[in-house]
This record gives structure tokens, C-alpha cells and sequence, in this order.
């Protein structure tokens, strides 16, 4: 399980009334804790513990654009985490990015088709003696909805 205590500004260059026209960023510091339990044994061996927390700096957006009368959207929503220090001499963290790209065609008020990209992306590796282990997690999926 992974709980993030973070605050920070933001701020929204602009805004409709609406809701369809945006773009919001913030900016949060704070730390990313871990918990496991009894099932992952080989983490409490590299952790020394059930729990490891990360201080961490985020930058999230939010950017909504409609095109052509507002029928078609552009959008995209995520964010960036770097990790300031580390929990454990072995499993070091970098960055992780989290986020989505893509297209809303608005059918009517209530209803909308979707075509978007998401990627996630752990950037981390393990180190044993002077040997590094990549552990990058890198998922890009394509959505309909």
C-alpha cells in the first residue's frame, strides 16, 4: 500500500465557466510511504522493516482544450515524482512519471467517446555491491472508452 502525504500550491492559468477549458499545475512536497506486510518477505530484507518513506517533490497538470465548437477535446492530466533521498541502501528510486494524453469527441452533454494514451514509469534499479539492477516499470496503453 502506498500513502502520499504532500501539499504545495497550484495555480490555473485559465478557466472557463463551464469546466471544458483549463490548465492547472501544482507543485507539492511532502513523502511517499510504503507499507507491506508478512507476504513480501524479500522487501523487509531490504528495508529492514514493513514500511519505507520517500520525501518527494511532485509536479501534477491538468490541461483541457476544446477544438471545433467544443465537439472534439484535447486533454492531458498526470504527473512527475522525484524522490529526494532513500529509504534503503539497495532499492534506490529515481523518478516515477504518471500520466495521459489524448482526444474527447463530446457526443452530447452526457455522453463521449475516447481515445487516449497512458504511461506509467518507475524509474529504479537494485544495487548489490557495486552492480546495478535495473527495476524500471514501463506501461504505455492505448484506451478506447
Amino acid at each position: 500500500m502506498q500513502l502520499d502525504y504532500l501539499t504545495g500550491p497550484g495555480y490555473r492559468f485559465w478557466y472557463d465557466d463551464k469546466g471544458k477549458e483549463r490548465l492547472e499545475l501544482i507543485a507539492q512536497g511532502g513523502v511517499s510511504n510504503l507499507n507491506w506486510n508478512d507476504e513480501a518477505p524479500v522487501l523487509v530484507m531490504f528495508y529492514e522493516g514493513y514500511q519505507a518513506d520517500y520525501p518527494v517533490a511532485r509536479l501534477q497538470w491538468d490541461y483541457r482544450q476544446p477544438l471545433f465548437d467544443g465537439k472534439l477535446e484535447l486533454f492531458s492530466e498526470g504527473s512527475y515524482q522525484k524522490y529526494l533521498d532513500q529509504a534503503s541502501s539497495y532499492i534506490y528510486i529515481n523518478q516515477s512519471i504518471d500520466g495521459s494524453v489524448g482526444l474527447r469527441y463530446y457526443l452530447n452533454d452526457h455522453l463521449r467517446l475516447g481515445f487516449f494514451q497512458e504511461l506509467e514509469w518507475d524509474d529504479a534499479w537494485l544495487r548489490v555491491s557495486s552492480d546495478k539492477y535495473p527495476l524500471n516499470e514501463k506501461e504505455w496503453r492505448q484506451k478506447i472508452s
